[in-house]
């Protein structure tokens, strides 16, 4: 699991270098879709404290519920939420908050990982992290690296 914990690193590492290349003056566009990159920081600090809060939950032993529409929860009204927060404020959130999941990543117990979010249904905590990795790797990573080659 020490793996994964040091590919989350590395895929966050990569991301922040990317956001921190990106124009100052234009961060607050909206240049993605319908979202600036403020927005997409919004967007991954409301997933980051989910899972915060979801794995302190497991570690707890509590049971995960699973809020209806978690897509639409975190996406938009997390997101909505920052819309009037200054732009450092927005970034350090993400700072803290994406180093304090990594930390949770990597304090948890070994025999959580494969144990189910939520139980009786897909995605195990391994699964969790896979997620968030191709989240920074795949999906949000290429999107702002793509606006950068555009801008500059």
């Amino acid at each position: 699991m020490e793996d994964l914990t040091n590919e989350l690193k590395t895929a966050k590492a990569k991301l922040i270098r990317l956001v921190d290349s990106f124009p100052r003056e234009k961060r607050e566009l909206v240049l993605f879709d319908k979202w600036s990159l403020k927005d997409i920081l919004s967007h991954l600090s409301g997933w980051a404290k989910y899972q915060i809060e979801t794995l302190k939950q497991i570690k707890r032993g509590d049971e995960v519920r699973s809020p209806k529409n978690l897509k639409i929860t975190i996406n938009e009204s997390l997101v909505s939420l920052r819309q009037k927060w200054s732009w450092d404020k927005v970034y350090q959130e993400f700072l803290r908050l994406s180093e304090e999941l990594v930390n949770e990543y990597e304090n948890l117990p070994e025999k959580l990982w494969k144990r189910q979010i939520v139980k009786s249904k897909q995605p195990t905590v391994e699964d969790f992290i896979k997620i968030e990795i191709n989240h920074y790797r795949k999906t949000h990573g290429p999107q702002i690296k793509e606006k950068i080659s555009f801008l500059t």
